[in-house]
C-alpha cells in the first residue's frame, strides 16, 4: 500500500516543484526517491510534531502545496491543538498522510495504535477524511487531495484486494457474492479498508464509504438505494473505536430513513490486554474479525 502511495506522490512532485513534504523522522524506504532526487521538496522535521504542523502552516501561507507524513498517534493525537488552530481553523489546504492507522502497528502496543483518529478529525473544522479500501484507490485520493482547498487526511490501513470493486469514489456499492443474495435485507457499510474483514460468501449488499463528510447528494443516494433494495438492517464495520467512529455519524446523518428498523456498529474497543500481535490478531482481540461479522449478520437477519 505504501509503495502505491510513494509512487503516486513521487510522480506528482516530479511534475510540480511547488510540492513539499514534511516528515516526522520516519518514511525511510517510502520517501527515499523524493529525498534523493528532489531534496528541495523534502524536509525531515525530526520528532517534533507540533513544530512540524506549525512549520507546515507557514509554508502553506506562502502558497506552498504542503504534505505531512507521519504516524497518526503522533501528529494527530499529540499535536491536536496545533492541527486545530494552525491548519483547520484557517482552512489551509495541507495534506496529512497517516502511515499505519488503525492497528497496523499491532505489536508496538497502544502508544502506536490509532483507533481514535477519525473521532478527533471529524470534529475538526473543514477537515476532509479519505478512506482508501484498496491499493488502487491511493492515486485517486492523492489527486483529489491535491485539488482540494481544505485540509485533508489520508487514512492508510492494511488493505485487501477486491477486483469487482469500482474505482474510488466517496460511495461505492458492491454486489453480494451469491446469486440468491439479492433477497438479503441487510446492508453492510464498510468504512474504507474494513472491507477486508467481510466473510467471503456473505449474502448482503455492501456500501464502501471512501470519504467523509458526505455531501447531501451522497446521503440522499444512500437513502434512495436502501429504499430500492428494501433494506431493513444496517451493519457498519470499521477499524476504529465504535464510539466516535463513522458508523455512529452515518446513523445520525441518515436519521431520516424510516425503513431502517435496526442498526448495529462493529468496530474496536479499548483494551489494556498485554497480548500483542499483528494487525489481524489485534483486530480479533479487540472485536473485529470475519467470524464476528458473520455471526452478527446471521443474528440481525434472524430477527
Amino acid at each position: 500500500m505504501r509503495e502505491f502511495f510513494a509512487k503516486a506522490l513521487y510522480n506528482l512532485f516530479c511534475s510540480d516543484p511547488n510540492q513539499i513534504i514534511l516528515c516526522g523522522d520516519l518514511g525511510y524506504g517510502v520517501l527515499d526517491h523524493i529525498q534523493k532526487n528532489l531534496p528541495k521538496q523534502f524536509l525531515n522535521m525530526g520528532i517534533s510534531e507540533t513544530h512540524m504542523l506549525a512549520f507546515a502552516s507557514g509554508l502553506a501561507l506562502h502558497k506552498k502545496s504542503v504534505w505531512i507524513y507521519s504516524m497518526p498517534s503522533f501528529f494527530i493525537l499529540r499535536a491536536a491543538e496545533a492541527l486545530r488552530n494552525l491548519i483547520c481553523e484557517p482552512s489551509l489546504p495541507i495534506k496529512l498522510i497517516a502511515s499505519g492507522s488503525g492497528l497496523s502497528y499491532g505489536r508496538m502496543g497502544s502508544t502506536h495504535h490509532s483507533i481514535e483518529d477519525i473521532a478527533l478529525l471529524k470534529s475538526m473544522p473543514q477537515m476532509e477524511i479519505y478512506l482508501p479500501a484498496t491499493k488502487e484507490d491511493i492515486g485517486t485520493c492523492i489527486s483529489e487531495m491535491q485539488k482540494s482547498d481544505r485540509p485533508s487526511y489520508l487514512r492508510i490501513i492494511q488493505q485487501g484486494s477486491y477486483p469487482s470493486l469500482p474505482s474510488f469514489e466517496a460511495l461505492r456499492w458492491s454486489h453480494p457474492n451469491k446469486k440468491s443474495s439479492h433477497e438479503s435485507k441487510t446492508l453492510i457499510v464498510s468504512i474504507g479498508g474494513a472491507l477486508r474483514f467481510l466473510p467471503p460468501n456473505h449474502e448482503s449488499n455492501v456500501l464502501v464509504v471512501g470519504k467523509y463528510p458526505l455531501s447531501e447528494s451522497d446521503l440522499l443516494a444512500i437513502s434512495q438505494r436502501a429504499s430500492q433494495l428494501e433494506i431493513k438492517q444496517i451493519l457498519t464495520i470499521e477499524e476504529h473505536l465504535v464510539r466516535g467512529g463513522l458508523g455512529e455519524s452515518l446513523r445520525s446523518d441518515l436519521k431520516q430513513m424510516p425503513s431502517i428498523v435496526q442498526w448495529k456498529h462493529l468496530g474496536l474497543r479499548h483494551s489494556h490486554d498485554k497480548n500483542l500481535g499483528d494487525c489481524d490478531f489485534m483486530c480479533r482481540q479487540l472485536g473485529l474479525s470475519e467470524s464476528i461479522i458473520e455471526s452478527e449478520i446471521k443474528s440481525m437477519e434472524a430477527q
